[in-house]
């Protein structure tokens, strides 16, 4: 009886796991875990549990062939290709903490593979090797993939990577290289039929973003004055909007940056300042924006400061208001008046 028990046992166990694998394989064809955070921790989950079964159900094993097999399916490159289904299984199971599958053999087959000629076959060795490194947390693969980064003849391939190294958040040396990135403004237009789509971003953007999404305080303080600046966009019709929307997502890190160039004497970087500060609403440069009211020698600077004294809304900023509309200019005058205006509604 009890032998029959364990059979049974087993069995059941056998069926779970084939229903847990069949599970895994549609949820990574629907690609539903994609946009579904719940389906993605689901299917963590259940890799986690089942792994190394699955690899041997769908990949039999993580050898250099089947690798190269994998990374070369998506020659030409385009989302079409690399979303097929052996490279995001493959990609999902490193991803997931499967590091004890990848060993050297499989990192020079990849790093082989990022020097091919097709652009494809370079980007999708580099979206690997970031999951290996993901996954080991090593440093082998960022030599690799900081060349591809800083020297790639294609835009293509140097934009993906600025993009595909924000998951690296651990290591100095990525943000090194994202920071390197900052001058490169190489973008592309695509083709629509006959006409032009707009413009992809440029490197310099997708390194931007990254640097943004990593959190580091040095690739912070890089990037806020390049943003303040102007330099980081190909298309300088789109910068203020764009400043703005990017130092929002960096929220109160930026803060230090924004106001230490207040202090530089060239105003356009005074005046786009002035106004990140109004918009973001940090209470912590009301004296610095008070002074700039006061004091600042461009009649566009003292005007801004008014308007960004008024959207801080705080009560105390009345009084420098109210001296202001002594200012000789009028323009700063009228700034003032209006400043004045959007608090006492506000109270």
């Amino acid at each position: 009886m009890s032998f029959l028990r364990k059979k049974i046992s087993e069995l059941s166990k056998e069926v779970t796991t084939q229903r847990a694998l069949s599970r895994v394989e549609g949820m990574l064809l629907s690609r539903k875990w994609k946009d579904d955070a719940a389906k993605r921790e689901e299917l963590i989950d259940l890799l986690k549990l089942h792994g190394q079964q699955l690899v041997n159900r769908y990949l039999r094993s993580l050898d250099p062939k089947l690798i190269r097999k994998l990374v070369l399916i998506s020659d030409p490159p385009g989302p079409e290709h690399t979303e097929r289904f052996g490279f995001v299984q493959l990609i999902a199971i490193i991803e997931v903490g499967a590091s004890y599958l990848i060993d050297e053999r499989i990192i020079d087959c990849v790093t082989e593979l990022a020097h091919s000629r097709s652009d494809g076959v370079r980007i999708n060795a580099a979206r690997v090797l970031v999951a290996i490194e993901g996954a080991q947390r090593s440093g082998k693969t960022l030599p690799v993939l900081i060349s591809l980064l800083l020297n790639d003849k294609a835009y293509a391939v140097r934009a993906s990577v600025a993009e595909y190294l924000q998951c690296i958040t651990w290591n100095d040396t990525v943000v090194e290289a994202l920071i390197s990135a900052l001058g490169d403004h190489d973008f592309q237009y695509e083709f629509t039929g006959s006409l032009f789509s707009p413009r992809t971003l440029s490197v310099s953007e997708k390194a931007i973003l990254s640097l943004i999404a990593i959190g580091n305080e040095k690739g912070i303080r890089a990037i806020v004055p390049k943003l303040l600046s102007g330099d980081s966009f190909a298309d300088g019709t789109r910068e203020p909007r764009k400043t703005i929307d990017m130092l929002r997502q960096i929220g109160d890190q930026a803060i230090p940056s924004i106001i230490e160039t207040l202090e530089m004497e060239d105003p356009k970087y005074r005046k786009r300042a002035v106004r990140a500060l109004g918009e973001i609403g940090d209470y912590s440069a009301l004296s610095l924006l008070t002074d700039l009211l006061l004091s600042d020698e461009d009649r566009d600077v003292r005007a801004l400061a008014a308007d960004a004294l008024a959207k801080l809304g705080d009560e105390r900023v009345a009084e420098p208001l109210s001296q202001a509309l002594k200012d000789t200019d009028k323009k700063v005058r009228k700034a003032a008046a209006n400043a004045l205006e959007k608090i006492r509604s506000n109270c």
